[in-house]
């Protein structure tokens, strides 16, 4: 098992005992202080001294130069955003049963002024690009299903467009999910806009996920992509473009890579990615990624290919924090754990070597 724990302070407690113990797992601590117990950290009987943290591992680090920092980034975290829950008035519920299509009806909500548009239990057709504009701040559903259809999933549009010069500076895509065998060419959620976006309870199917031109940042909790294999997309489901990005409990899995963060600012608080083969996140062009806990599922009964790995750092910088699984008699790791390239050389650590 893992822990991580990070900008936190423990008090009272019990003084012949420590603020965390770890006695069979793996432990990381930062920026953690205590007061009242023994001590702040205990691993595996033995304590480590101080009640102040700056920062701790229980595993050995690895890097692939010598001068790389043995830490984390330790990049800047700004909290969730919630939603502010709207008087009814303020509400429109779009009713799924009073149309075969639902796009327009979709649409004419969100341009109705209100500031929550409510899509309850059901499933929505959707036909064609909803954008989401104007004054509305919370598109919310009650774990709806948008179904898009074939047609909208042979095209280039996107299903959620987010368009710029909205008038709320944070939109909120709450408990919706798209139909799970969707892939194709659309891309589900596009993001051209400067204002925030913050997805929660998320899911959508394999294929092209996210996509943002705009420069607006992205929260995100409780997101996963997935579906089935026969449906899977062998491109990225994630681009975070010179993107500052956060998340929280993020489950992307099957394309590849699952996601690239080029040039932006990635932080990951929780993960789990894979169910086949690797790269799973792959930074370029001075990008930041770190990812603090996370379990990499490498459930496949392929044989990797020679050249695939978990993580790929292109002339960037990647923190990671994770342990691998795979099935008992299917032990069939990714050979690389991460390939780091320093303007032409390439360096890789091995899973042997870990």
């Amino acid at each position: 098992g893992q822990i991580v724990v990070i900008d936190s302070t423990f008090t009272g407690g019990d003084g012949a005992a420590s603020a965390i113990e770890n006695d069979a797992g793996y432990l990381f601590v930062r920026n953690v202080t205590s007061s009242g117990y023994a001590s702040t950290v205990r691993n595996q009987g033995v304590i480590v001294p101080g009640n102040s943290i700056t920062e701790y591992v229980s595993d050995q680090r690895f890097t692939l130069w010598n001068d790389t920092p043995a830490t984390s980034l330790n990049l800047p975290i700004v909290d969730l955003p919630f939603a502010p829950i709207d008087d009814p008035e303020d509400t429109y519920v779009v009713d799924g049963d009073a149309q075969g299509d639902d796009t327009a009806a979709i649409q004419a909500a969100i341009d109705s002024g209100k500031t929550t548009v409510y899509l309850p239990l059901g499933d929505y057709t959707v036909s064609d690009t909803i954008r989401i504009r104007g004054n509305v701040r919370r598109l919310l559903g009650q774990q709806s299903t948008l179904v898009a259809t074939q047609a909208l999933r042979s095209s280039d549009k996107p299903v959620l467009l987010f368009e710029d010069g909205g008038a709320q500076p944070t939109v909120w895509i709450e408990r919706l999910k798209s139909n799970f065998q969707a892939s194709g060419r659309h891309t589900w959620i596009q993001h051209n806009s400067s204002n925030d976006l913050v997805l929660r309870h998320v899911f959508i199917a394999y294929g092209k996920a996210y996509r943002n031109e705009g420069t607006g940042r992205l929260f995100m909790e409780d997101v996963a992509a997935g579906g089935a294999n026969e449906v899977m997309e062998e491109v990225p489901a994630f681009i975070f473009k010179d993107q500052e990005v956060w998340a929280w409990q993020l489950n992307p899995e099957g394309c590849l890579p699952h996601i690239i963060n080029d040039g932006g600012r990635l932080w990951v608080f929780g993960f789990k990615v894979g169910e086949n083969h690797g790269p799973y996140f792959y930074t370029v062009n001075g990008g930041q990624t770190e990812l603090l806990g996370g379990v990499v599922n490498e459930l496949t009964y392929d044989e990797p290919p020679a050249d695939r790995a978990i993580l790929i750092n292109d002339n960037s910088d990647t923190f990671a924090i994770f342990v691998e699984r795979t099935r008992p008699g299917d032990e069939n790791p990714a050979p690389v754990v991460i390939r780091e390239r320093r303007d032409q050389e390439v360096r890789e650590l091995l899973n042997g070597d870990v």
